[in-house]
């Protein structure tokens, strides 16, 4: 029965191994990313972050890496907080992004 075990092990480790030498340099970098729960989706995004000054400043929302696309930096990766403005009954009515309406961004560790 251990040398069950030990072969699922094995092939969990092997075939995870596959998958990642599978992804490009740039998955591989946002999965880094994910780890630190950081994403380039706010909703997936678990990494909570304060805003100062700016349209939204005083608000919290969720550090977001966003791809830069056009520029010297296209191709690169940026930070921003996004701030979720709430209606009434819990749905996101609208949102805005910290650096990019004038603020500052504080980043909230555990």
């Amino acid at each position: 029965m251990r040398g069950f075990r030990v072969a699922v092990v094995a092939a969990v480790i092997l075939s995870g191994g596959l998958v990642a030498s599978a992804a490009t340099p740039e998955q591989l970098f946002l999965l880094v990313l994910r780890k630190f729960g950081i994403s380039d989706s706010v909703n997936a995004s678990q990494k909570p972050c304060l805003c100062s000054g700016g349209l939204v400043g005083g608000l919290a929302g969720r550090l977001e890496a966003l791809k830069v696309t056009s520029g010297v930096l296209s191709g690169g990766y940026q930070f921003d907080c996004r701030v979720n403005l709430f209606n009434p009954d819990g749905s996101i009515g609208s949102s805005g992004a910290c650096i990019a309406n004038g603020g500052s961004i504080t980043v909230i560790g555990k």
